[in-house]
Parts: structure tokens; sequence; C-alpha cells
């Protein structure tokens, strides 16, 4: 029995009426428990006895808290619990597989983690209660539903509703309600559509009445859309060497006629019409220098929603080679786009791929055409397949308002050269575009169709849009190509801009902008910088090619060492986006365009790249064998993150054996060492001996990490990510303190590859994902949030309130953890975080700290124990969302 003596005479009363209604339950064996209405504040212990639930309704009770023993109701199938405020669940919550039908206030639901709720996958009935100003979003993840009512909502309806491809009944109730997504006419299933008296959104009440879903979509849309008009526009990317011939085959798309030009400079783009009349797309064709210094600002324009032609040329020998590098950067930038890649001036050398093989690595749906613009050799062939690959991008025939048109056509005719997105806001504005959302998304469309560069979701970026591409092109170009930048082998600062934009170009690339064209290059891995406040920078490209003598500070038979081959080739931009990535432990006096030395706690590993074997091997040397074993682990952390940024890049781990004449490939001894006889085979020069597998792998492996699984890669990430994730832990920091994030994360590698923890920040985005949408997403599930305190920090416009405050508001509801980290004197004043202790636990900020790695170290340990205590007192661990 609970203790009652601080109840009321009512609340006892109903715990009482709660207590007959059990018992008479339980005499009649019943599924159904009705205790809804009932003022008590908490559940009876003795509805234990009522294992067989099926039914369970404790709406409009005053619980605050569920018991752990609620857990013990596995076979419930419909639960009711709206009009009660749930704060606290209990670790087993929502472990019923055979749950069909819920009713619940929205603010309860947003209380649950998303572990909780996919937990509740098989729901097909859903009433949410009070949603107020948004539908929360952790019902977007019960797929299954067929039915779903909303009350109270007074905010926008979510697109994402129109991802419940199975939903036949959807409801309103109470709803102020002012717009309709146009996915929810993707909702193929949907019969009944309820909206209330809908009054604003211009629906005929006859027509409102009949509930019929497919007739009131089909009036609302016909309605908005009466100025709209399809985009049919689609942006077409040409890529390959220098020389290969891709002006000619532009000009021979468009005009018929064959022309021989010179080599292009940076980018040119030409329109194209194609197709039948009524149905006519306008392709913007973007034709690239090829110029290998270059390559790097191709990043720039590249985006999923386009139609890629990778052209090779047989002249020379490398077509196999520029195969695997250009389709590599595109799959890398692109993701799935569709690419053709051509085989191109066939009629002058003809050539051959391998197909089947590039088609295995960068995906089954790659197209190859034999093609020469003189001779109209394959140019019939690719006009269909360009037209075919154009209307299935998504996108294409998506309805734009008159407004939107106006704005997309009118803007090129600025002739400027970049525009602050305030002066983008008020162009769009004076045409009809005014609401600031409609203005974001505009320039994201935009920036997708090639007309502007819009880095919304990217601080550094987001004041600017380009709408010359030359015009970026040209200042990096520049700056790549200038002697005083590579005299100084590749060394940067904001002044070099000045310096090398002077003269004629001194108009054309104002001061103020000079931040922005570094910034663009950071963000594209074209540089890396120097020291902790960004005053200085690298550009591993300009390094020299020629390597140091180092063999003897690595020698074979000593070091402790590692190899990855590359079965097809090896990624030009591989090596030096790994120096990028890792240029917290390197040594600047060892680092050249085709390898870098790495430091750490004593120890040096030298990672070296072989172009024409198609191996990067890595040497590792130091006094402690645990230290190196860790620097390795570091290594091989960063190099599989890079790995599976490419899209199926073939690469063999090897583990080298002192004298023997050949490495043992990894996934082979990890195959052995679960074998009955354990032992590999190894050839040396006069011998061959048998060695045991788990003696080799444990000099390359950390010995508290579980090994990965044989599974290949993507299955495995699959796995690791939904099934068995690491707790989260997210940084959040002011963008002149970037450096400082990564240091704290080269600190946190080994955590990661130990599974203790996930590490997200802004500089972990792949191109093209949504800052603020993944921030959103993984506040929700984030287990640990750090923010990195500086002046800075607070003095940047939204960090504190799009990340700090939200994370704030889970900790007071003890969802997660919040440990600052002080990287600067700096007054905290009023802030939220005030009153929260800080790291270093001495209270002195990291730039005071004359070791700055044995600062890092603690701080790291203090963050991994801090977060185990946590898991250990809360097991239930959200997942990653489903994307």
């Amino acid at each position: 029995m609970p203790d009652m003596t601080l109840w009321t005479e009512k609340q006892r009363r109903a715990f009482a009426m709660a207590e007959e209604r059990i018992e008479e339950c339980r005499r009649r064996r019943s599924v159904h428990l009705d205790l809804s209405g009932l003022k008590m504040p908490e559940l009876p212990e003795s509805m234990l006895g009522l294992a067989g639930l099926l039914n369970l309704d404790i709406s409009n009770c005053p619980i605050r808290e569920l018991p752990e023993w609620f857990s013990d109701f596995r076979l419930i199938g419909q639960l009711f619990m709206h009009g009660i405020y749930i704060d606290k669940f209990p670790p087993g919550f929502n472990v019923s597989k055979r749950m069909r039908q819920i009713s619940i206030d929205a603010r309860c639901l947003r209380a649950c983690s998303v572990h909780d709720v996919m937990k509740l996958d098989s729901v097909i009935d859903a009433y949410i209660f009070r949603c107020d100003l948004d539908i929360p979003y952790q019902v977007r993840y019960w797929q299954r539903l067929l039915t779903l009512t909303l009350s109270g909502l007074a905010g926008d309806v979510p697109h994402w509703l129109g991802e419940f491809s199975h939903m036949t009944r959807l409801v309103f109730v109470n709803c102020d309600i002012r717009a309709l997504p146009v996915e929810l006419c993707q909702l193929n299933e949907l019969q009944l559509l309820e909206l209330g008296d809908g009054s604003k959104l211009g629906i005929p009440g006859e027509l409102l009445r009949s509930r019929n879903a497919k007739a009131i979509l089909d009036y609302y849309f016909r309605v908005h859309r009466a100025a709209e008009q399809s985009l049919n526009e689609f942006k077409l990317m040409l890529v390959g060497r220098g020389g290969v011939g891709k002006t000619s085959l532009v000009h021979k798309l468009a005009t018929g006629e064959f022309r021989e030009f010179h080599k292009t400079p940076g980018v040119q783009i030409t329109f194209w019409g194609l197709g039948p009349p009524e149905q006519r797309l306008t392709a913007r064709v973007w034709d690239f220098g090829g110029q290998e210094i270059l390559h790097g600002t191709h990043r720039f324009f590249m985006t999923e929603r386009a139609v890629y032609l990778v052209l090779l040329s047989g002249r020379d020998g490398q077509a196999e080679r520029d195969a695997h590098y250009w389709l590599s950067l595109v799959r890398s930038f692109a993701g799935d786009a569709p690419v053709i890649v051509l085989l191109h001036r066939w009629g002058e050398c003809r050539f051959e791929v391998s197909r089947q093989d590039l088609r295995r690595a960068y995906g089954s749906d790659l197209v190859f055409i034999e093609t020469d613009s003189t001779t109209n050799d394959g140019i019939a062939m690719l006009y269909d397949e360009i037209l075919d690959a154009a209307q299935r991008l998504p996108g294409l025939a998506a309805q734009w308002p008159a407004a939107w048109r106006r704005v997309k056509d009118e803007l090129p005719m600025e002739k400027r050269n970049w525009l602050s997105f305030v002066d983008f806001c008020r162009f769009a504005a004076e045409r009809g575009v005014g609401a600031l959302d409609d203005q974001q998304a505009l320039a994201e469309y935009l920036h997708v169709l090639g007309i502007m560069l819009s880095y919304r979701t990217d601080p550094a970026l987001a004041g600017c849009g380009v709408l010359n591409p030359l015009w970026a092109t040209h200042a990096i170009y520049k700056v790549l190509n200038a002697p005083a930048v590579q005299a100084q082998r590749g060394e940067i600062t904001l002044a070099s801009f000045a310096q090398v934009l002077d003269g004629d170009d001194a108009a054309s690339y104002p001061s103020a902008l000079h931040p922005f064209l570094l910034a663009l290059m950071r963000k594209f891995l074209l540089c890396l910088p120097l020291d902790e406040r960004g005053g200085r920078y690298l550009i591993p490209d300009l390094l020299s090619i020629e390597s140091p003598d180092l063999d003897a500070a690595f020698p074979e038979r000593q070091a402790l060492s590692f190899q990855y081959h590359y079965t097809s080739a090896l990624p030009e931009g591989l090596l030096p986006r790994f120096i990028v990535e890792t240029y917290i432990h390197r040594e600047p006096e060892n680092t050249w365009r085709r390898g870098v030395v790495l430091k750490r706690a004593g120890c040096r590993a030298l990672v070296q790249a072989n172009m024409q074997a198609r191996t990067i091997a890595v040497r590792v040397m130091g006094p402690r064998s645990d230290v190196r074993r860790e620097l390795l682990a570091i290594i091989r952390e960063h190099f599989e993150r890079i790995h599976r940024s490419y899209e199926q890049l073939a690469v063999e781990e090897q583990v080298p054996v002192p004298g023997a004449l050949r490495p043992v490939p990894y996934r082979l001894l990890r195959k052995i060492e679960s074998s009955p006889q354990p032992l590999v085979q190894v050839e040396f020069a006069d011998d061959v001996k048998l060695l045991p597998a788990k003696a080799l792998l444990d000099g390359v492996d950390l010995p508290d990490v579980q090994r990965p699984s044989l599974r290949s890669d993507a299955r495995r990430d699959l796995w690791q990510d939904l099934i068995a994730p690491a707790p989260l832990l997210f940084v959040s920091y002011a963008e002149a303190d970037s450096t400082f994030f990564d240091q704290l994360r080269s600190h946190l590698v080994l955590a990661e590859r130990r599974g203790k923890v996930r590490v997200h920040g802004r500089a972990l985005l792949r191109p093209g994902q949504d800052e603020d949408a993944e921030t959103r997403d993984r506040l929700q599930e984030v287990r640990l949030v750090v923010p990195l305190l500086s002046a800075d920090y607070f003095a940047q416009p939204g960090r504190v309130e799009r990340e700090l405050e939200p994370a704030l508001a889970r900790r007071a509801r003890g969802e997660c953890l919040v440990v600052p980290v002080l990287l600067r004197a700096c007054s905290v004043g009023d802030s939220a975080v005030r009153g929260i202790k800080s790291l270093p636990d001495d209270g002195r900020p990291i730039t005071r700290h004359s070791d700055r790695d044995a600062a890092w170290l603690a701080i790291v340990e203090a963050l991994v124990a801090r977060l185990e205590t946590r898991e250990a007192s809360d097991p239930a661990m959200p997942h990653k969302p489903l994307r």
C-alpha cells in the first residue's frame, strides 16, 4: 500500500474505487480495465495480478509517473492515457509489440525518448491530444499508422505526414489550420479527411462535410496552384580531365554542330532545351574546367538533384583511373544522382573500362555510352538517356508559384557577382515572396538549380549568396596559383586574399567577402587551420610533392604496421582529406602531398600513399606499445570514416608481417581467428610459417575493443547505428572556436572506437545536410551536450537559442546531461549555464593549461565517466532516427 498520509479524502476514495475495479476485473477474468477519471496520484500495485490485460484506460488520472512494474503489461493492445502528463517512464516502458491503439497527450509524447517511441511502431490507430503549436515529431516513427486523430493543433501541418503511405483516415479536431502541405497528396490510401469547419482553408462546407479526402485535396491544391506552373528545369553537370572534349560536347548537344574549343577556365554555364514541345525541359549545363588544381572547387556546385556526365578519354591509358576518380567524387558530394559515363572521342581512340566493376563500386544504374562529337557516335542515345534521367529527378515537375518564378527569372538579370542574404530577401519581397521561411526555401531551391550558391545552414556562409560561380572559382583559383602562396608551401592567412586579389580584382572582391571565400575553402576541405584562432591555414594540394627520407625513423621490422590497398583506384583527394582531418596530430615539418607524420604522447606514425601501387601504408613507432596501438586506432578510425563517405569504395585492409613477402588481409585474419585452427600461412623469402591469427590481430586492434563483425561495412554501420548505437554526445561551439572542437574530437576518437560514445557537431555534417534540421533531430536523442564556452560563443547569434536552450530544457526534465567546457576566460553573466559546474575541474580555461593534451585527456575522461554513470542508472538508450 502506498503512503496515503498526505492524500486528500477524495484521492483515498478514488484509490479505493480503483482497487474495487481491479478486483472485479480479476474476478471476471476480464481483459479490459477502466480506471479513467479516478483522481488518484498513483496506480494501485494490485494491477500486477492482471498481466493478461489487453485494454487499459487510465485517462484523466492525475498520475505523474508510471511505476516500474507497469512494464510487465506486455499484452496490451489498446492503451488510453490522454488527459495525464507522465514526465517519467519506467526503463521497460512500451515493450508491447501487440500495441495497436493509443490515445496520449502531445506533451506526454514529447517527454518520450526516440527509443521508447520506436518500440511502439506496431501502433496503427493513434489519437494525439493537446497538440498546441505543433504535432510531436515522435509520431513520425509510427510508420504503420492507418488512422491518426489530432486535437488542438494551432500551428502548421507538418510535411512529413505525407510519409504515412498506408494511412486511410486523418482527422483534425478543434484545430486552427491555415494551410495544408502538398505532401498530403502522396497519401494514396487516404479515404477520409476531416478538417473541422476549414473556414481558413477556403474549402466549401459541402465538400468538407463529405470528408472525401481525394476530392478535398484536389480542390484545395487546384485553387492554390492556379497561379503556379511546373518548373521543368534541371542541372546537367559535365566533369572530366582537361582536353577530354566537354565543351565541344556541350556545343554539339545545344546546337547540333561540332566545334573545337580551347580549355575552359573555371565554369561555363549553357542553357539547353530538350524534350517534346508539350513537355519542354530546360537544362542548365555546367561545364567544369579540367585543370587538376580546380577539381576541389567542383564540390561547391555538386548537388543531389542533378544529372552527371563523366567524360573519359582513351588517349593516355588513364581511363580506368579517371573513372574511379570522378565517380568517387560525384558519389561523395551528390549521393545517388543519375550518372552517365561517356567513353568519349570514340572515333579517335577506341578503349574500354571495367563496366561491371564500376557498377559494383558506384551503383548498378550507371549508364555507359560510346560518344564522339565529331562523328556523332552515340549522341542520339546520349540525348535519350539525359532526357530519361532528367524526367526521373525529384522535384522536376514541382509547381512553382508565380512569385517564385519571377525571382528565379529576374535574379540572373541583376548582373551581380554576389549579394547578401538581406539583399536577396529584399529582392524576393519586392516580387511577392515576403515570408522569411519562403525566402529561405527559395534560396535552397535556387542553389539546387545552380542559379545561386546559398549555404543557409552554415553560419560562416549564410550571409552571402553567389550569383556568378566564376566569381568564386576565379578568386580561389588565383589563391591556389599565386606564386607567393606556393612559395609559402600552401600556407595562407586572411591577408593572403587581399594580397592576391589586389589590382584589377580588388573592386570585385571587397575585403568584407574574404572571410566568406576562406570559409568556402574550409567547408569543402581545401584548407586546414594551423592555429586555434583560425589565423593561419594550409592548402594540402600545394604541399611539396617531394617526400622526406623517413625510412630510418620508421624501420619496417620494428614498426607497428597497417596498410590499405585500393582495388581499383586510390582517390586523389583521399589522403589530403586525411591530412585535413588529423591536423591536430601532424608534424608540420613532415607534411607533404602524399604523406604526413602524426604524433601523440611520445609516439609517431608515418602515413604515406603510393598512387601507382594504390596503397596507403601506416607505420607507428614509440616506446609504449599501448600508445602505439591507440595512435594506430585513431588513424584507422579516421580512414574508416573517410572510406564510408565514398560510395562503395573498394579497399582491403592488410596487416604487414615483418620479413614476409606480402601482407596478410585483415579480413582473412578475422575469419581464421574464430576457426578451429586459428593459424595463418605466411610466406617469407626462404620459408613458409604458420602464425597465430590472434597474435597478429592483437598488434593492430585495441585489446578492449570488440572487433567488428564480418558483415559488409554498410550492413555493419546500419546495425551499429540503428540497433545498438553508443550514446550521443553533442558539441555546441562558436565558429571562431572550431579549432577547439577539432582538438576535443581528436581526443574523443578512442572513446568512439571503443563504442562508448558517438560525437556530433556542425563540422561533421555532410555536404547538403540541413544544419538546423540535423541539430533539432540530434538534440532530441542526445545524452550529453558539451557547450564550449568563450566570449565568441555567447556573442554568436542564434547559437544559444538553437542549441543550448533546448539542451537545458531536456536537462531540466532529466533527459540528458549538460557539461560546459571553458575554452577562454569569459563571463557567463546571467546565462543559462550559470551554476552548472564546468570542465576543466580546476576552473582554469583550456588556453591557460601549459600541457594542452593532458587537459583535453582529463576532460574526455570526465565526460565519458559522467556519461557511463548516467547510462548505468538509465539504460534506456535512444536510437538514431531512421531516414
